[in-house]
């Protein structure tokens, strides 16, 4: 039986326009005028239905990628991408890494070869075609339709987000000149000598960071210090210099040094090593203590909520921010997250601010529990993360059993992004 043909196409690479083969057979999406949400749903149903019809129809077991491969002989890419469109459950999943016309080709020409059902490999070439119809018909791109498709899909969502934001970073990096492996924050909230305030102590880590080409800056910014503050360091010594914040036993040594200038709000830090590339790479981590940083109870009508933010100063590949708080810190309350673009009006200090509520990034991030103690706070990618934990203990004299945790873990976080948490707050005691 004769391989079935395929009508040619200029490219379906990410960046290049699809240009949409000619109408012939079918009811593709150009048939009518109706919504990208209407057009999308029929036509990857069908590409779906098609493919599982597909692997049914083969007279061999395709219940993995490796039985996909060797029953039809084809590459472990194409096999991934045929199963995984196959079993989606709902069809806008099945918009996502559709292969390629080329690999298409190659697919229904080893489903010809293993007498896979002419009306089959029919159908299946015809839904390819359909669905490179609804690409050039509504987005023109792959990558344009994969991010409008996956707005209705959650597991598609997930999947372009992250290609987007591995993409993001690769490219801040090349700009910036700067990356690193893993950026974090930790904090511990507890009650202080002031009833009606809470304590923070912090500890913060850019772990891998380096340069990527010469003379690119490394840069660190601080509150600006030699005034009044409560800002101390972990032993409760008040911070006069940035550098005493650095916590030398968690930091590559010898430590870099640093220039210091200031401006009217910050004290800037660089590196002023030169050195490029990973034999380069420094760890630099740096632990705080604020008495009274936080509000414990609402004392203000419109102030409904306190709570944290982190911002992503160097392209990173993965940030985690953890949240420890005391047992007697908002019982029974859980964070909630909120990421800002402050890119056009800076940065965020209330939570849900209805004037920056147009800055809200739709990100699929999610904050989950620890539970009390640190037995669950181990993080594979930094290897001494629960020893600095049990280090902040060990400074202010906590017992860490007390404490609930709380993760947000970002795989690429958006460089220039603001990650803020919320606590909502309870009302002062014997409040009405």
């Amino acid at each position: 039986m004769a391989p079935v043909a395929m009508r040619p196409v200029i490219s379906t690479t990410a960046d290049t326009p699809v240009r949409a083969p000619e109408q012939a057979g079918g009811q593709g999406p150009s048939a009518g005028h109706t919504s990208f949400e209407v057009d999308a749903a029929t036509v990857l149903g069908e590409l779906r239905d098609a493919f599982a019809a597909l692997l049914a129809s083969v007279p061999a077991p395709t219940t993995s990628c490796t039985e996909v491969e060797s029953a039809l002989g084809i590459d472990a890419m194409l096999a991934w991408q045929v199963l995984r469109i196959a079993r989606v459950t709902e069809p806008f999943a099945a918009g996502i890494k559709v292969p390629a016309r080329v690999s298409m080709a190659k697919l229904l020409k080893a489903a010809t070869r293993r007498r896979v059902p002419e009306a089959v490999i029919a159908r299946v070439s015809q839904a390819f075609d359909d669905f490179e119809r609804l690409v050039a018909d509504h987005a023109g791109t792959r990558a344009d339709f994969e991010m409008m498709v996956s707005g209705y899909s959650p597991e598609a969502r997930e999947k372009a987000e992250l290609t987007g934001k591995q993409a993001a970073f690769k490219g801040m990096s090349q700009i910036k000149g700067v990356t690193s492996e893993a950026d974090f924050t930790s904090y511990f909230w507890m009650p202080s000598v002031n009833l009606a305030s809470i304590d923070v102590a912090m500890i913060q880590g850019h772990i891998g960071i380096r340069r990527i080409w010469p003379g690119a800056p490394i840069v660190f910014s601080d509150g600006t210090f030699g005034t009044p503050s409560t800002l101390r360091t972990l032993d409760g010594t008040p911070i006069e210099e940035g550098e005493q914040a650095f916590v030398q036993a968690f930091s590559s040594s010898p430590m870099p040094q640093f220039k210091r200038s200031a401006s009217a709000t910050l004290t800037h830090h660089t590196v002023t090593s030169q050195d490029l590339g990973l034999r380069s790479a420094i760890d630099l981590v740096r632990g705080t203590y604020r008495h009274g940083g936080k509000s414990r109870f609402r004392i203000a009508e419109d102030r409904t909520h306190t709570g944290m933010l982190d911002v992503v100063e160097f392209p990173t590949k993965r940030l985690t921010v953890d949240a420890f708080l005391h047992e007697s810190v908002y019982p029974g309350v859980s964070p909630e997250l909120a990421i800002y673009d402050t890119t056009s009006d800076g940065l965020v200090t209330r939570f849900n601010d209805p004037e920056r509520e147009h800055d809200r990034m739709q990100l699929h991030e999610t904050i989950r529990p620890l539970g009390k103690g640190l037995a669950q706070a181990k993080l594979p990618h930094i290897p001494r993360y629960t020893e600095m934990l049990q280090y902040v203990c060990a400074k202010r004299g906590l017992n860490a059993s007390e404490f609930r945790g709380y993760r947000l873990d970002v795989l690429y976080p958006v460089y220039g992004a603001e990650y803020m948490w919320g606590f909502r707050l309870p009302d002062p005691p014997g409040a009405q």
